[in-house]
């Protein structure tokens, strides 16, 4: 898995993310979500929304075998793939009542 052509740009200990965009160019479009993350070898995943204003983690433990594996790391960026935009409704949803 070559994370930087995954997830995004990384920079000081957490990455910028971008994802899924085929290289690790920081692009302006990734700039403007202003979303940083560092998901970690055993699958836990914390992010900060800076442009929505809220962070969440998601918190998984799989023990690995050799630092090659990033079956942990996998899963818990698959589930923030599927459960981002429903926080994301919730978050601006609570924020605008």
């Amino acid at each position: 898995m070559d994370l930087a052509k995954t997830i995004g740009h990384y920079g000081f200990g957490h990455w910028i993310e971008c994802w899924n965009n085929g290289n690790d160019t920081l692009t302006p479009a990734c700039k403007a979500q202003r979303i940083h993350s560092d998901p970690g070898l055993f699958g836990y995943y914390p992010l900060v929304d800076r442009r929505n204003g809220y962070y969440m983690q998601i918190v998984m433990m799989h023990v690995v075998a050799n630092t090659s594996n990033f079956g942990p790391t996998e899963a818990s960026s698959s589930l923030r793939l599927k459960i981002k935009p429903t926080i994301d409704s919730i978050m601006n949803a609570s924020q605008h009542s």
